[in-house]
């Protein structure tokens, strides 16, 4: 397998890395969630982001809108900002 670190090859494949990094992102929320023992989490997708957000996830009566910005350091979304609405 080629190593895929080129520009073209990060925009080929952005929305493969971002599904990737959600899941990863949300093994990492619920293994937390589930060691400090609240079992009751939640978690929305957003088909697309209109609203600002990715992800709604809410756990022991918080609920947190967020929006994720998977890039690499050096592209456009190496700097990532917050929807105002959130």
């Amino acid at each position: 397998m080629q190593s895929m670190t080129s520009t073209s090859s990060h925009s080929l494949y952005s929305q493969l890395r971002e599904s990737i990094t959600t899941h990863a992102f949300l093994a990492a929320v619920g293994a937390e969630v589930w060691h400090r023992g609240h079992f009751d989490a939640e978690v929305l997708r957003a088909e697309f982001d209109a609203g600002g957000h990715d992800l709604v996830i809410t756990a022991n009566g918080v609920t947190r809108h967020i929006h994720r910005c998977p890039g690499i350091r050096s592209g456009a979304s190496a700097l990532a900002t917050t929807a105002p609405g959130l």
